[in-house]
């Protein structure tokens, strides 16, 4: 083989293994930007909220589950997603738009248990991390608002002061200490 074939090969060779790869690195895939619906995504699913700056547990099981949270735009959130035994898990970040529809971000497959993502929203919206049924593990998702001139949620997130005129996320309530203080946002008790 004379030197240009070689040159010619070791071109074509590169061209394939990157067309192949796709982009992907650390069982992350390329976004392929695939669109659906809230109403798609949420179907036949348990519907959850993750909360910034705390641990957010999940049994995944037969059903798919999917955790919902609303991001400003301009923000810079850290996602984790752990299985404390460290399985294998797979889970996909949505971004929703006010119409209903949703644009595939990031597909993820942690086959060692353990994922570390940045969210940076352009706009304000909802963000859907869906986790697909059968899976059968515990997964902690934990998220930390890292940059953004006004946080990274538009209420207010476990552990936030709630002063009047400041409302907490779904699912928490506003307690103020009986002997005064300052309120913060927590989990509510449900029986």
């Amino acid at each position: 083989m004379d030197r240009n074939a070689f040159r010619v090969l070791a071109a074509t060779g590169a061209a394939v293994c990157a067309a192949g790869c796709g982009g992907t690195t650390a069982g992350v895939g390329a976004g392929s930007r695939e669109a659906s619906t809230m109403e798609a995504l949420e179907s036949g699913a348990t519907v959850q909220r993750a909360y910034q700056g705390m641990d957010n547990h999940y049994r995944l099981g037969a059903a798919p589950m999917v955790a919902t949270m609303d991001l400003r735009g301009g923000s810079q959130l850290e996602l984790e997603v752990v299985t404390p035994d460290g399985s294998p898990v797979r889970f996909e970040v949505w971004r929703a738009r006010t119409d209903g529809t949703a644009t595939l971000e990031m597909p993820v497959d942690a086959t060692s248990g353990f994922a570390l993502e940045d969210i940076d929203p352009f706009e304000d919206g909802i963000w859907v991390i869906q986790f697909p049924a059968n899976q059968g593990v515990d997964v902690i998702v934990h998220t930390d608002c890292v940059g953004g001139l006004h946080g990274c949620a538009e209420t207010r997130q476990p552990g936030e002061t709630c002063p009047p005129g400041w409302t907490c996320d779904e699912g928490l309530t506003c307690v103020r200490p009986p002997l005064g203080g300052v309120a913060t946002c927590v989990l509510q008790v449900t029986d």
